[in-house]
């Protein structure tokens, strides 16, 4: 398997993870909107955001060198830093 430039491999798992934490987010933001809307209170709805904003911080897109990897996914437009 090549890579382009600016390639990497990231875990299947991990790309998994990713995608819940950001979808848990979204869902969390849309959640907060109509809860601000209908007159819920500014800390229950941080609350709520905070929580879904922690997950999402424990994810980490760590690259796996192409060599031995097993279950990886290509994600593009990764630099290393």
């Amino acid at each position: 398997m090549g890579l382009d430039p600016g390639d990497a491999l990231i875990p299947v798992d991990m790309v998994r993870r990713a995608r819940e934490g950001i979808r848990a987010l979204s869902k969390a933001i849309r959640d907060v909107e109509r809860g601000l809307r209908a007159g819920d209170d500014y800390e229950t709805s941080f609350r709520h955001l905070y929580a879904a904003a922690l997950g999402l911080g424990e994810v980490r897109l760590e690259p796996r060198a192409a060599h031995g990897a097993e279950r990886v996914s290509t994600v593009r437009g990764w630099h290393s830093p």
